[in-house]
């Protein structure tokens, strides 16, 4: 037999355990996780400089916002993407990159 303070713990953690088994509350913190976890990934090739990888892991991050269902977030993600994977094109293959527009 327990003591009380067992059936306590047992309590508690039952409880705890019961918060946890939202499939969808638990494939959405999943996905949270897998955008801050690219984002890292971007940060770091950012620090390197490494412009090509700035412009793959941007994209990735967009797209775990959409996955999330975070719009606002994929959008701001989906423009850094656009503009390093603008910036990589230019230092990468100059050549490829069309003509600058005067207006601008």
């Amino acid at each position: 037999m327990l003591s009380r303070s067992g059936l306590l713990i047992c309590a508690a953690l039952g409880l705890a355990a019961c918060g946890s088994t939202d499939p969808n509350a638990r494939v959405q913190q999943y996905r949270q996780a897998q955008a801050r976890g690219l984002v890292g990934k971007y940060n770091q090739a950012k620090m390197r400089g490494d412009v090509l990888a700035m412009c793959v892991n941007g994209n990735q991050v967009a797209a775990a916002y959409r996955d999330a269902h975070d719009a606002g977030d994929a959008d701001v993600w989906a423009s850094v993407g656009a503009a390093d994977c603008r910036r990589a094109r230019n230092v990468l293959a100059p050549d490829l990159a069309p003509p600058e527009d005067p207006q601008r």
